[in-house]
């Protein structure tokens, strides 16, 4: 298995476990803020990644493949495609008063 594959299966494992920690932990009838999240990538050495080398990295290189949705964390049903919007060097969504997770390819 190549480094390049690691990193996609470590990315695809962190995914799944914050899919179903989100899904486990919102309890029925919660509401939320609505406000922006902005997420920062690193890489092994703690530095962050810049929005283009997230997105690089998540599509497999040259591949056209932007598959990020919220999701609603009880259900898993899709709120919004292509949440991921640019700030600054980073990735950032906005969200609604209610609650959603962040379903990113891998």
């Amino acid at each position: 298995m190549s480094l390049f594959q690691s990193q996609r299966t470590i990315a695809g494992l962190l995914l799944l476990a914050t899919l179903v920690m989100a899904q486990l932990s919102v309890p029925t009838g919660w509401t939320a803020d609505a406000g922006r999240v902005t997420l920062i990538f690193y890489d092994r050495e703690g530095l962050p990644l810049s929005h283009t080398r997230v997105r690089y990295l998540s599509n497999n290189g040259s591949a056209d493949r932007d598959n990020d949705f919220l999701v609603d964390p009880s259900t898993l049903r899709v709120i919004a495609v292509k949440a991921l919007r640019v700030s600054g060097s980073n990735f950032a969504f906005d969200v609604a008063d209610s609650p959603a997770a962040l379903a990113f390819n891998k």
